[in-house]
């Protein structure tokens, strides 16, 4: 099982890549809803964090789902070797 810390340090990062990327190119996706340039920013920023959370999470959750499966067929020998 990985360490929390890892898994942080990941969300993390797709936070930031998601602020960085969605706040510079929010004048773009929001000003033609007749928003003014900072409230534009600060929506295509807020969206971004999560878009960014959200995407790292799953991306974290999916590489590393199959150590979490990993160890059951080793219970289910050990758990068939006692049973024998």
């Amino acid at each position: 099982m990985q360490s929390n810390n890892a898994k942080t340090m990941v969300k993390a990062l797709g936070t930031l890549v998601g602020v960085i990327s969605f706040g510079v190119n929010g004048p773009f996706f929001f000003e033609r809803f007749g928003l003014y340039l900072p409230v534009a920013v600060a929506a295509a920023t807020v969206i971004g964090a999560a878009v960014g959370y959200a995407v790292a999470g799953m991306w974290y959750w999916l590489s590393h789902r199959e150590h979490a499966l990993a160890p059951v067929p080793s219970v289910r020998a050990k758990l068939h070797q006692k049973a024998a």
